[in-house]
């Protein structure tokens, strides 16, 4: 009896093993295919967090997580940062191309691009909020205009301002997108 407890145990094992390899090589050719084909927006890497976040401990986890998004970006064909004219982008993303919020639109439309890939500053904040740029305003663009356009949260390219859930930003994030 306990010998064929064990062969099912050991069967069922299997079978999670293989369903998990499987849902693993699925997230990679997604990610791959998205590194080549996708619009990968870095919103608000400001060189200093404005208000009312400001602070050092928040300057340093940003410093954090920019300097962690660029390693990610080497091979990452279409990298933008988001940001208006006159806010200072941090050091780490100098040489980055640069869009301002009211152009992301046009950009992802001229070039027609069908995925987006949020990262940035902050996990459901102004990656969702924030006006014509967010992933809220593009879904909204997406339904209204039905484009073919799928909108991805780059989870572990998110940085989480303090006192934020990751579950209630990740569950915000859900609404508008994918979390990849």
């Amino acid at each position: 009896m306990l010998e064929i407890e064990h062969k099912k145990k050991v069967i069922y094992i299997e079978k999670i093993e293989k369903f998990m390899s499987e849902q693993v090589k699925t997230e990679l050719s997604l990610l791959k295919r998205l590194k080549n084909e996708a619009i990968w927006l870095i919103i608000d890497p400001w060189q200093t967090q404005p208000g009312p976040f400001d602070g050092e401990y928040v300057d340093n986890v940003n410093d954090y997580f920019c300097k962690k998004i660029n390693e990610y970006m080497h091979d990452v064909k279409h990298k933008f940062i988001v940001l208006n004219e006159k806010e200072e982008v941090h050091k780490t993303f100098k040489s980055y191309s640069r869009i301002q919020h009211p152009h992301v639109k046009d950009k992802i439309l001229d070039k027609n691009f069908k995925d987006i890939v949020y990262t940035g500053f902050h996990h459901g904040r102004c990656t969702i909020d924030r006006a014509v740029s967010g992933a809220k305003d593009m879904f909204y663009v997406k339904t209204k205009q039905s484009l073919d356009i799928n909108i991805y949260f780059k989870r572990d390219l998110l940085c989480l301002l303090p006192h934020d859930s990751w579950l209630e930003m990740d569950e915000k994030s859900e609404k508008y997108g994918a979390l990849i």
